[in-house]
């Protein structure tokens, strides 16, 4: 089961995390990503949008990642999405599995 904090790595493509747990996973196996994300309809906390302004100072690449455009870029990679779950801290636990 890999096990990722991709929330914030470079906004642009693919999440690394789903695109190389493409490659270990197997049918029906489990991923899971966590951290801190951005999602449409929730309102973001003021901790995580000082943290995302705080990852774009340093490189404007990095950021807080969108929920949709992570669960968008694991089906490409043949993962669905199965769970979100709120975590301490402002986090969320993001689930998938491949294939079907």
């Amino acid at each position: 089961m890999p096990i990722s904090s991709g929330a914030y790595q470079s906004v642009g493509g693919d999440a690394g995390p789903v695109r190389g747990g493409g490659t270990i996973a197997g049918s029906g196996r489990a991923s899971i990503l966590y951290g801190p994300y951005i999602e449409a309809a929730v309102a973001t906390a003021d901790s995580n949008l000082a943290f995302d302004a705080s990852l774009r100072s340093r490189n404007p690449a990095w950021g807080l990642r969108e929920v949709e455009a992570v669960v968008d870029a694991a089906a490409r990679h043949g993962f669905r999405f199965a769970e979100r779950r709120a975590m301490p801290a402002n986090n969320l636990m993001l689930l998938f599995r491949k294939g079907g």
